[in-house]
């Protein structure tokens, strides 16, 4: 069977969390993952193969002096499913979802140390625009930001 990309479902928030502990340092609780699957159930995407999960993208919309952004909260691929766009889709897929809710821009938050994630990001059209110190506790974190063509 093919590649899916799919809305997450309550049904996924265990296998998510438990792939989120192997990948992180400081892997988000299930009641974040649950909170974002109520507020912005869309904007939540998992990719699967034969029903594993391998990846997935959380994602929100949120206003600002009228403006409307897409925020990238977390997206996180299995390392032997990396290095094959996965990633890559994920992102096309929620920056689809920003742009039908009217988001003129996209933004994240990365580790300096993450230069693979800094890669993709920047493949994908987003722009490092601020430090945000010690942002992941010790380690010092960018903003990027991607303008939507209008």
């Amino acid at each position: 069977m093919g590649i899916i990309i799919r809305k997450a479902d309550e049904n996924d928030i265990l296998p998510i969390q438990e792939m989120e502990k192997n990948i992180y340092s400081d892997p988000w609780p299930r009641v974040l993952f649950q909170l974002v699957l109520s507020r912005a159930a869309d904007l939540f995407l998992v990719a699967t193969q034969d029903e594993e999960i391998f990846g997935y993208i959380v994602g929100e919309i949120e206003s600002e002096q009228s403006i409307l952004l897409g925020h990238i909260l977390n997206l996180a691929i299995k390392e032997n499913w990396r290095n094959k766009g996965y990633g890559d889709t994920l992102l096309k897929e929620v920056e689809k979802g920003f742009l039908k809710k009217g988001a003129s821009e996209a933004y994240l938050e990365v580790r300096v140390s993450n230069i693979i994630a800094q890669n993709l990001y920047k493949k994908n059209g987003y722009q490092i625009k601020g430090v945000l110190k010690k942002y992941y506790n010790v380690e010092d974190g960018y903003r990027m930001v991607k303008k939507f063509q209008q």
